[in-house]
């Protein structure tokens, strides 16, 4: 698909489109801090009721041991931790990777249509090289839903 995209937009129009979708995908990072932000909140309520007193966890659920000692409340803390937070990085991964991919598809359409803007309707004996026919511009819509 890059040679493709190269012959449709020229190198320096190409490395143009592909700086520009990579830094869409570098910016969600943004997502990672957000998430991330909101399992801090998840981990701080607990402990800040452990310093005033009383015995709150993560998610509250019935566990077979008493949580109200100091050694229950941890083993249950470091239990649902360890769970929240894998919940919340994959979420995460999953949400990146399907952004990522949408990015992805985003650039081909774009190639696609600069194709389609510079359809070739003349002869096959054009000064240009390779011609764009819309043969090729249905052979490239193909390629991506594929």
């Amino acid at each position: 698909m890059e040679i493709r995209a190269k012959n449709v937009l020229g190198t320096d129009e190409y490395e143009q489109m592909s700086d520009y979708r990579n830094k869409r995908c570098e910016r969600l990072v943004i997502f990672v801090f957000v998430y991330l932000s909101g399992l801090v909140q998840w981990i701080i309520r607990p402990i800040y009721e452990i310093c005033n007193g009383r015995t709150g966890m993560i998610i509250e659920a019935w566990i077979p041991w008493d949580k109200d000692t100091i050694y229950g409340w941890a083993i249950v803390f470091i239990l649902q931790f360890v769970h929240v937070t894998t919940a919340i990085m994959a979420l995460i991964i999953i949400y990146v990777l399907y952004l990522s991919i949408v990015e992805m598809i985003l650039c081909q359409i774009e190639v696609l249509h600069c194709a389609l803007r510079k359809l070739d309707f003349s002869l096959p004996g054009a000064d240009h090289h390779p011609p764009i026919t819309l043969r090729y511009c249905v052979q490239q819509h193909q390629d991506i839903l594929s």
